[in-house]
């Protein structure tokens, strides 16, 4: 189950690109590089919620869709560094 929590940090600042005008954050996103099952996702929700000024967590439910768009990514990466390595090798 992927997840991606938001959690409100209203006594943060961050420096808008250099400016020097301060930014308020609203709430972060969080990604995981894999996806969690329901004991790792609910973990994770309750270390979230203890952080101070965290009003909400959510979890997104991963779907078939995503693995097969990890696997497109995945396919179109390694064709074009095969296509690299292929370029190389004429040249060599």
């Amino acid at each position: 189950m992927a997840m991606a929590g938001r959690f409100a940090s209203g006594s943060q600042r961050d420096l808008c690109a250099g400016s020097g005008i301060a930014m308020s954050v609203k709430g972060l996103v969080v990604h995981f590089r894999r996806d969690l099952d329901d004991d790792e996702a609910q973990r994770a929700i309750n270390a979230l919620m203890m952080i101070k000024g965290a009003v909400k967590v959510a979890s997104v439910k991963a779907g078939y869709e995503d693995e097969l768009n990890r696997q497109r990514v995945k396919r179109d990466l390694l064709s074009k560094i095969d296509g690299l390595l292929r370029d190389d090798e004429a040249t060599i």
